[in-house]
């Protein structure tokens, strides 16, 4: 929300570009027109711009970018190990990203410093994803920050376990994770994807082309699904 009134015609100021074609996280589907994306979101970086300064991972090199936001000019860059897919999330001076590789980093938003990272899997285990070598757990939802708590989701992939998971902004101590992979949802499973949404007492964690599921925020137990047009199914 911003009172900002824009001026027309608009006129371009500074741009940058990828040095490589982004390569979304799930192929193009084969029966097109006949088959939907299996998820659709990563066509483009995503920023997000706070105080001046534009921050976003970047899909092709795997790194976050901070860079200027009168002048484009880079400010400072942190290389993580897998594509960054999602805008990051900042809150009190702290850059809060989310990569493939598995981990969840916190950086200093003025100078890129790392603050603290954080393993979201059990192991460190790769494998190859449209191209790219990313972890059996990628990190890829937003990070919902708030109240000096950092919420995700980690692992796309049913048959491993996924997880949903609440570490302390600040230090990075893990402060609950619950693992779906023994939550039943009348045959329907969690692959967390995409932005997460915060309730007072929620948790709701996106679930590529499923229903988003919504857990405590206070200790992670899982609450219900919620389909579309549909009642909510409780556990």
């Amino acid at each position: 929300m911003t009172s900002a009134r824009l001026s027309f015609p608009l006129q371009p100021i500074w741009r940058r570009q990828s040095r490589a074609p982004i390569a979304p996280a799930w192929p193009e589907p084969k029966l097109v027109g006949k088959e939907r994306w299996r998820n659709h979101f990563d066509n483009a970086h995503h920023p997000a711009v706070v105080d001046g300064c534009v921050f976003f991972g970047s899909i092709v090199d795997g790194r976050i970018h901070a860079v200027d936001a009168e002048t484009g000019e880079a400010r400072w860059t942190f290389a993580t190990a897998a594509p960054v897919r999602l805008a990051p999330t900042v809150a009190k001076r702290r850059v809060y990203v989310a990569s493939d590789d598995g981990f969840v980093y916190c950086l200093d938003a003025i100078t890129g410093k790392l603050h603290w990272r954080f393993q979201a899997g059990p192991d460190r285990r790769r494998l190859l994803g449209n191209d790219y070598l990313v972890s059996v757990w990628p990190v890829r939802t937003g990070i919902a920050v708030d109240d000096g708590v950092a919420y995700f989701g980690a692992g796309v992939f049913p048959n491993s376990p996924v997880y949903a998971i609440a570490v302390d902004a600040m230090s990075g101590k893990e402060l609950w994770r619950t693992e779906t992979k023994d939550i039943h949802f009348s045959k329907r499973t969690l692959s967390p994807q995409g932005y997460i949404l915060l309730g007072d007492d929620a948790v709701f964690l996106p679930s590529n082309r499923k229903a988003p599921s919504c857990f405590n925020r206070s200790d992670g137990v899982f609450r219900f699904y919620a389909a579309a047009g549909h009642a909510r199914k409780k556990r």
